[in-house]
């Protein structure tokens, strides 16, 4: 018998989601396009896993918990990465807490926008391939992230 981690997590063979689990091209079946299957990062969370909710029984309701949960975990995740800026801030510049915070929060607002304009009105200027969120993305993990550490 062939077993695989897929008849592990999901035992049940003629489900939907043993075959979402089993074959990566099972959501690009049910939207028709092969390019569709995301297996990390965004499109996982916002094209796959919505195909996967959509396939299972009650998938509306996980769908909405997974997402709030997700809300949930994005917004403190937000809250602890200002901390250091905001810390500095206060011990080195003198800063009140309040502004400190403010001032952090309103510079991530900006270039928020600025990656969302990517999608949009700016989506025509790329670095390269790669869009605004890739420019960041890039930035982020492999300049600013082993530099802070």
């Amino acid at each position: 018998m062939n077993n695989t981690v897929a008849d592990f997590i999901y035992p049940y063979p003629r489900h939907p989601v043993a075959h979402i689990v089993r074959h990566d091209n099972y959501a690009s079946y049910l939207k028709g396009d092969e390019n569709l299957v995301k297996t990390a990062g965004v499109g996982l969370i916002f094209i796959t896993l919505p195909a996967v909710f959509k396939a299972i029984p009650l998938g509306e309701f996980f769908a909405t918990l997974f997402f709030a949960l997700l809300v949930v975990a994005s917004l403190t995740s937000s809250i602890s990465i200002l901390e250091m800026p905001v810390a500095y801030l206060i011990e080195k510049k003198g800063f009140a807490r309040p502004k400190a915070a403010i001032f952090v929060g309103g510079i991530g607002f900006v270039l928020g926008i600025a990656v969302s304009f990517g999608y949009g009105l700016w989506s025509h200027i790329t670095l390269g391939e790669m869009t605004m969120l890739d420019v960041f993305d890039y930035l982020g993990s492999n300049v600013i992230l082993p530099f802070a550490a």
